[in-house]
């Protein structure tokens, strides 16, 4: 009974020893220092973003094209994405109609409202 103990806990450790050391490597290789608000911001929301408050809210806007299309096209992302999603289509777009993005799809009417595109 005894032969079969022992080498169960040597095994037993070493799997939790591999465990750990194989989270320690991940962490190690995917940390990133905190960033600053400004340094996303730069990053992630240069010109033409801009940010306006709904409901207390900041929101990520990005409204680009001629401001005289009379049917602006609204771009919609699905949960757990941004108006990143949509760069490629809105630079497709741009050029000749009025294309408008948010962060965040749930606010997009009042995003709307707010900058008089819609009543």
């Amino acid at each position: 009974m005894r032969t079969i103990i022992l080498p169960a806990l040597i095994v037993s450790a070493a799997v939790v020893l591999i465990a750990l050391f194989s989270a320690a490597i991940f962490i190690a290789a995917n940390w990133a220092p905190e960033r600053s608000v400004e340094d996303l911001r730069a990053r992630w929301a240069p010109p033409p973003s801009t940010f306006i408050d709904v409901g207390g809210l900041k929101v990520h806007v990005r409204d680009e094209g001629p401001r005289n299309d009379e049917s602006p096209i609204v771009l919609l992302h699905g949960s757990g994405s941004s108006l990143h999603a949509w760069d490629g289509w809105t630079d497709a777009l741009k050029g000749e109609r009025r294309v408008f993005a948010s962060t965040s799809s749930g606010l997009d009417s009042r995003v709307l409202r707010r900058m008089g595109s819609i009543q």
